[in-house]
């Protein structure tokens, strides 16, 4: 008997396929008389697809193909997982077959007759064609390796995400299945494909975890969190959840993949959930890949990770909480959600400009009475971005881990760029017998953030500096000049003249020979397209959009940490294309670390923060570490100027920088 649920069409060929794979994968545990059996289906069916002469039948050989695999005794448990994420209920549909994917399953099953066939002839059963070789592993660059460091380096995998989900779902369906693979080949078809590398240090198949944080959508199994198992030599098991909406509108999806505790990319899409079916041609359209770096398995995750998602139509915050160590209590729990009034760059983009004006001035230049405002006055932002940010859940959550001494350092993923996580300063009398009034979350955390998207790199490597020193008039840029010089002791090539042209800097982008860029320069913040705001040079301005083709790939083969120290330069806008502005820029293109501000820096205290930045890097602090103690030095040089609330680190906090000598 079929099952009572009938096979959805759009799925009935991706599942043909993943079914025909997974049988390949297993066929030297299938008996003879199976084997056979198989044989015989694949070749009716392989005859009856290059027969057929509209999609509609090739979609009911494909049903067809499944409800009989599904009637083997021997075989349905083998494809159980498959066969279910294709049932779902009956709708009316028109199907666009893709010509690829077909030929894709016409050469499957073409390879499965002929190898088995043969195999029938010799009188013994041998097994079935197997995937591709895995590619060759990369590794990560490292200057002059010994042999014994080259044979202690663990093997590194490359795969490929594989998301399958609707574009279109009916408000009412109970039990719509989302899949996810990690292949060894791109699955054309997918609706989001990344590269995923792992690191496998025995050779042995090891596990990964894909998070899913679904925006109005329920996972009817209560199962949001999947294992995945990542293997050497072939694709991945898939893993199925099953959602049901819950309103109407463009909804978005994410999914996140840690591995050994440390998030290694995420990926987005966004389905419309719709009152009615509407018939929707062809299949799944491919979103902009997004690149994903995984660490060596022995970097050492931040103590704290806050996962930041935002909804499709920007208003809506949601949060997640994990650690690895279980004395904090948090393994990938969600926090709960908070709505704004209006997307962030919009709801926040006037205190910048507040903050910017404070920048301005000293501490001398400022009486009694206005240095006590302000303090007021950074308190009570600080204040206002805790009340209105944090979901009731995650001010319970703080109040948790505020005191722990196992949480030193936090790494913030978030998918949006534009809230100034570093400034918010906890206040919460909910609880009268503990009214919480802490300090900024900067102040007492070594808070870092990252990019979603992007596997989070452990470590920089500098073996070659460079400073971007145009003539600004800024009074004391000559004291990060001096600095830049003097580099050369501790070992690190030192690119001189410095850069002051555009011509220059493209240059040394395109080369990829420099592995620390600092930025000491004017920037001019583009009120009407922030993702566009540029730094000056000599000879004209350098905008974000300018890291791109030759400079980009340059970036991608020098890793580098790259440090603007001038105003407005971490500030991050939406464009058509995904996030815009200059940290975004860097980091998706492959740098291993950014730091910025958030708003404008007075010259004196940026020098200050930038050269006590570096001396704790040098001297064995992590990103996290070196950033903390920059800041509350120059805090202790002037409370009352935001300078020192202004820096964001995008970077691993845990990471640390290693010097070796120009290749």
């Amino acid at each position: 008997m079929h099952s009572q649920r009938v096979f959805m069409s759009r799925r009935a060929l991706l599942a043909m396929r993943r079914a025909g794979e997974r049988l390949r994968q297993c066929w030297p545990e299938l008996d003879e008389d199976v084997r056979e059996e198989l044989l015989r289906l694949f070749a009716e069916v392989e005859q009856r697809l290059r027969a057929a002469t509209s999609d509609g039948e090739r979609v009911g050989i494909a049903i067809d193909f499944l409800q009989r695999l599904e009637e083997m005794p021997a075989v349905a448990p083998l494809v159980r997982d498959i066969l279910e994420a294709a049932k779902g209920p009956r709708l009316r549909e028109r199907v666009t077959v893709d010509a690829r994917m077909l030929d894709t399953i016409l050469e499957m099953l073409a390879e499965a007759r002929a190898a088995g066939e043969e195999a029938i002839r010799k009188g013994k059963g041998v097994e079935m064609p197997a995937a591709p070789p895995p590619m060759v592993p990369k590794m990560v660059p490292s200057p002059a390796p010994g042999l014994e460091e080259i044979a202690a380096q663990p093997l590194v995998v490359e795969r490929y995400t594989d998301v399958d989900f609707p574009q279109q779902v009916r408000l009412g369906q109970q039990r719509v299945p989302l899949t996810v693979n990690l292949t060894q080949k791109p699955v054309e078809w997918s609706l989001a494909t990344t590269l995923v590398t792992v690191a496998l240090p025995t050779g042995e198949p090891e596990e990964a975890l894909v998070i899913l944080r679904a925006q109005d959508f329920e996972e009817v199994t209560g199962e949001t969190m999947r294992s995945l198992i990542v293997y050497p030599d072939r694709d991945s098991d898939p893993v199925v959840f099953f959602l049901r909406p819950l309103s109407t509108g463009s909804k978005r999806v994410v999914l996140d993949f840690y591995h050994r505790n440390r998030n290694v990319g995420s990926v987005s899409f966004t389905t419309q959930v719709v009152e009615a079916e509407e018939a929707v041609a062809g299949w799944p359209v491919s979103v902009e890949p997004l690149a994903v770096r995984t660490s060596p398995p022995d970097a050492q995750p931040p103590d704290l990770e806050l996962r930041v998602t935002l909804s499709d139509d920007q208003r809506t915050l949601s949060f997640m909480l994990h650690s690895v160590h279980g004395g904090v209590g948090y393994h990938f729990t969600p926090a709960g959600s908070v709505r704004l009034q209006s997307p962030p760059r919009e709801h926040l983009g006037f205190l910048f400009d507040e903050l910017s004006m404070l920048a301005r001035q000293r501490l001398e230049e400022h009486s009694a009475l206005e240095q006590e405002q302000i303090r007021e006055r950074l308190q009570t932002i600080g204040q206002n971005l805790y009340r209105d940010l944090f979901s009731p859940q995650l001010k319970r959550a703080y109040r948790q881990w505020r005191a722990n001494p196992l949480v030193r350092s936090i790494l913030i993923t978030s998918d949006e760029p534009w809230i100034p996580w570093e400034m918010v300063k906890p206040y919460d009398d909910s609880d009268l017998a503990e009214i919480i009034d802490d300090p900024f979350l900067c102040e007492r955390f070594q808070v870092s953030r990252w990019l979603a998207g992007q596997g989070l790199p452990d470590s920089v490597l500098v073996a070659s500096a460079t400073l971007v020193l145009p003539e600004s008039g800024l009074a004391h840029v000559k004291q990060e000049e001096e600095y830049f010089q003097g580099l050369a002791q501790r070992g690190i090539a030192v690119r001189t003249p410095f850069p002051q042209l555009l011509s220059e800097v493209g240059g040394l982008l395109e080369q990829g020979a420099v592995s620390l860029w600092h930025f000491a320069c004017h920037g001019n913040f583009n009120s009407e397209r922030p993702e566009e705001s540029s730094v000056e040079l000599a000879d004209g301005e350098l905008r974000p959009s300018d890291i791109v083709g030759p400079r980009a790939t340059g970036v991608k083969l020098s890793k580098p940490l790259v440090f603007l120290n001038a105003c407005h330069t971490s500030q991050l806008g939406f464009a058509l294309t995904g996030l815009g502005g200059w940290a975004e820029r860097f980091v998706k293109a492959g740098a291993s670390g950014f730091v910025g501000s958030a708003w404008e820096v007075h010259d004196e205290l940026a020098a200050a923060f930038a050269v006590r930045f570096y001396e704790e890097l040098w001297g064995g602090a992590s990103l996290g570490e070196a950033l903390h103690r920059a800041r509350l030095h120059i805090k202790q040089l002037d409370e009352t100027n935001p300078t020192w609330l202004a820096y964001t680190l995008y970077g691993d906090p845990m990471g640390k920088a290693r010097v070796a000598a120009s290749r």
